[in-house]
């Protein structure tokens, strides 16, 4: 069986991971430090701080942008349920809009029609007209009282590692008071804007997840990276517990420091084995991305004379890390016959992104995103991973040209 994905992990990141467990250092400790360092030079943020998931890191990054309890945030359903979630987990509410069927990605033309159609404005503060119809169907909301529909954030996925047009979505919002948090938990490596990599953010924060499935991993975990040192300091707080002082340096100073606990914080904390495990991916992170690179350019030629689908094509100035390998089905079948098909044959793919208004958390609300739904009804996710082979890929061709036949 031909799997979707798998990590690549070679011998340096085992030694690595051998050496800290051997010095004593397992939790939060210097290799964490050195993975944010890393981390920093690598995007050219100002600041990051390493967090247990990027999910985590979403919701301590709305609580630490002034995200209150009630509030709404703008994102959109074609995305892993996490991003939605990250929003309820800060106690505020999701508000879906579409996304542009040629990338995956949040839809600027859907932004501004939401905005200028559904939304009033009040001293540079967006309302949501409609916020009384969520809070009948919202677990977060139905508690709360005295909800005005204040949207506070944004939250704009780089999905399956495609840049998205955030510098265009934050052009628009200039006039507005809402934060810009950037998932970008399948983006490590990606390029915008013809050499920047995504994580120097656009917005206020970027988020990344290390999961597995990503192309780089520490088992999982997560890092939230800013230009913006008081929300780097609040994170860090927040993901021990609201400490007011990091762990590595309070127990490696030669001052005794006695712990203070500033704010209801969380156990949101990387440990120092994940971070060994980062160090290292993050070291061959360029020749990673490359050879995946390489497996998309094999995947374009072998699939572009199969009639019945259509590959992405990266935007002028944009690259793609290739995290995932996705085709769109041009003809009557849709993506759960292919995934099924390709299954019986010896191939794991996956339908395309998932919408979460069509998950049970979110499906009594009622929403219009006919792209969202039309591209999981028609968008599959091929194997992609370091060391998939030529042959791999041509058997995976060779299916999927039978089941257009």
């Amino acid at each position: 069986m031909i799997p979707l994905t798998k990590p690549s992990i070679g011998i340096n990141e085992i030694n690595s991971v051998s050496n800290t467990l051997k010095s004593g250092w397992i939790t939060q400790g210097p290799k964490v430090q050195e993975f944010e360092k890393n981390f920093i030079n690598y995007t050219g943020a100002k600041y990051a701080a390493a967090v247990s998931s990027c999910t985590t890191g979403l919701q301590l990054s709305l609580i630490s942008l002034g995200v209150q309890p009630g509030d709404l945030v703008i994102t959109v359903s074609h995305s892993y349920i996490a991003t939605a979630n990250s929003i309820r987990h800060a106690m505020a509410e999701p508000v879906f809009v579409d996304v542009d069927k040629s990338n995956y990605n949040l839809d600027l033309e859907s932004l501004k029609n939401f905005i200028l159609n559904e939304c009033v404005v009040k001293d540079g503060v967006i309302h949501y007209k409609k916020h009384k119809n969520l809070i009948e169907n919202s677990p977060t909301l139905k508690h709360l009282k005295k909800l005005n529909g204040r949207i506070s954030a944004i939250i704009v996925p780089h999905q399956i590692g495609i840049p998205a047009n955030v510098k265009g979505i934050k052009q628009f919002l200039n006039n507005y008071e809402i934060a810009i948090i950037e998932d970008a938990a399948c983006a490590i490596g990606s390029i915008y804007d013809h050499k920047k990599y995504i994580g120097n953010p656009v917005g206020d924060t970027v988020c990344f997840s290390f999961h597995p499935r990503k192309v780089i991993t520490t088992g999982d975990g997560g890092m939230v990276t800013s230009n913006n040192k008081k929300i780097i300091e609040n994170i860090k707080s927040l993901r021990n517990h609201g400490m007011n002082i990091d762990p590595y340096k309070r127990k490696s100073s030669n001052k005794y420091y006695f712990d203070v606990h500033i704010d209801n914080g969380y156990n949101y904390r990387l440990t120092d084995i994940q971070a060994a495990m980062g160090v290292e991916q993050l070291a061959r992170i360029d020749e990673i991305v490359d050879e995946r690179r390489q497996l998309g350019e094999i995947y374009k030629t072998e699939l572009s004379t199969i009639k019945g689908l259509s590959t992405f094509e990266n935007e002028k100035g944009n690259l793609t890390n290739w995290q995932s390998f996705p085709i769109n089905i041009l003809t009557r079948q849709n993506s759960k016959q292919l995934v099924r098909y390709l299954y019986d044959r010896g191939i794991f793919s996956k339908r395309g992104v998932m919408n979460s208004h069509e998950e049970p958390p979110y499906i009594e609300q009622s929403w219009n995103l006919k792209n969202s739904e039309y591209l999981l009804n028609k968008t599959v996710l091929l194997p992609m991973y370091n060391g998939l082979t030529k042959k791999d890929i041509k058997f995976v061709c060779e299916k999927v040209s039978k089941f257009f036949k």
